[in-house]
């Protein structure tokens, strides 16, 4: 009814009454309601009718990289910029948030809140066999929070840590890892990059390349494991961990993984 062209008008009218197609075009490609005025420049929005079509915007969450023991007076978050090509096709899509922060001054202000996790990630308190961090992305920075603290140092016998990146440039602590006491592990998944593995965190369980990097066996004897990364990575990592006889710790029933989601 908005489009003043009538052919314009009738695609609108036949994607809208189409659920399959509807789905495929706009939801699956997560069209936004400007990609579609732009796909029809005839339907034509007041100010208020756009903005009410708008989806709320959703607080954004980020893990802490740093530790107060190490500085109480400093607080940081380890965000990837999300800018890539739009999957309607239309463009390049540019993350909300991220890129907000990415155009922060010093000395700008941002609003924050601090809020503890429903389910706490941190180490076991009682276990002193080898704990491995295993992550994807900007999964590493409650890691990172962990390494700067002393309880990690003191408590195991080894610690080690395995970062997945999709290109080299992207392992952007490798020297602050370095400079810890952690085994530190590496994965690129887009390029090839001399002394890190090829492929999939969950692959690299299965057929052993990962327990011979960490120089540890994956079993419930001989070591924890942390993962945090996308639901995808954390699904098949834990599937793959499960494989060898270990299962999720739980604070009534200790086990041998421990997990945090990016969402």
């Amino acid at each position: 009814e908005r489009a003043r062209d009538k052919a314009q008008q009738a695609a609108l009218t036949e994607l809208a009454s189409d659920p399959a197609r509807y789905q495929a075009e706009v939801l699956k490609k997560r069209a936004s309601v400007l990609d579609l005025l732009d796909a029809y420049p005839s339907c034509e929005l007041s100010l208020g009718e756009f903005l009410e079509l708008l989806p709320a915007m959703r607080v954004r969450q980020y893990s802490i990289s740093s530790s107060p023991r190490a500085n109480p007076s400093r607080c940081t978050v380890t965000v990837a910029i999300v800018k890539a090509p739009a999957w309607s096709g239309q463009g390049e899509f540019h993350g909300t948030c991220s890129s907000f922060l990415a155009r922060l001054r010093a000395e700008d202000q941002v609003p924050i809140a601090i809020r503890t996790p429903n389910v706490p990630f941190h180490p076991p308190a009682l276990n002193s066999t080898p704990v491995v961090m295993i992550c994807a992305g900007t999964g590493l920075a409650p890691f990172l929070s962990i390494l700067r603290t002393p309880a990690p140092w003191r408590r195991f016998k080894n610690v080690v840590l395995v970062h997945a990146v999709r290109y080299a440039r992207e392992l952007t602590y490798k020297e602050v890892i370095q400079a810890t006491s952690a085994r530190y592990v590496t994965f690129v998944s887009r390029e090839g990059a001399p002394g890190s593995l090829a492929g999939r965190i969950p692959a690299a369980i299965a057929d052993g390349r990962l327990e011979s990097a960490a120089g540890l066996p994956l079993t419930p004897q001989n070591s924890h494991v942390m993962l945090c990364g996308n639901p995808q990575m954390l699904r098949d990592a834990t599937a793959a961990l499960a494989a060898r006889g270990m299962r999720k710790h739980r604070r009534r029933a200790p086990g041998h993984i421990t997990v945090e989601s990016f969402w």
